[in-house]
C-alpha cells in the first residue's frame, strides 16, 4: 500500500506545474530592428522599420512606446508591410512624431500585442537612441 501512494504521489507531481512558472522567451526571436540602431540620433519624425513574426502582431499592428528622460511618455503603434496573418516574420514601420522633445535620451519600447491579458505572452524590446 505504501508503494502504491508513493507511486501516485509521484505520478501527479510529474503531470503537474506550477501556476506561477513563466515560459522565458527572448524577445530576438520575434521582432528585429533593422533602423535605427541602438543609440542613433534621431529628430523630427522617428521611423522604425523592422520585421517580426506574425503572432507580436494583433489586427495588423502593435504598440510602441516612447518614453523621454524628461518624463514625456509618446504612445503610437508600428504597422504591418504586408499579411501579418502568419508565423513567420513580416515588414513593419513606425512613425512617429517626436518633434516636440528637446535633445535627450529615449527609451523606444516595441510591445507584443497582446489583447489576450494573459501576462505570460507579454514581450518588449526597448530600443535606447538620443534626440539630437
Amino acid at each position: 500500500m505504501r508503494y502504491l501512494m508513493l507511486t501516485i504521489i509521484f505520478m501527479f507531481l510529474a503531470c503537474s506545474t506550477p501556476q506561477n512558472k513563466v515560459a522565458h522567451k527572448n524577445v530576438t526571436d520575434y521582432i528585429k530592428v533593422t533602423s535605427p540602431q541602438p543609440f542613433d540620433k534621431v529628430s523630427k519624425t522617428l521611423i522604425i522599420k523592422g520585421e517580426a513574426k506574425g503572432t507580436y502582431f494583433f489586427e495588423g499592428d502593435f504598440p510602441v512606446e516612447v518614453i523621454a528622460k524628461d518624463g514625456t511618455v509618446i504612445n503610437h503603434y508600428a504597422v504591418a508591410d504586408g499579411e501579418w496573418m502568419t508565423e513567420d516574420f513580416v515588414p513593419f514601420t513606425a512613425e512617429i512624431d517626436i518633434s516636440k522633445l528637446s535633445p535627450q535620451e529615449i527609451t523606444v519600447k516595441l510591445h507584443r500585442d497582446n489583447p489576450s491579458d494573459k501576462r505570460e505572452l507579454d514581450m518588449v524590446m526597448e530600443l535606447p537612441l538620443i534626440v539630437k
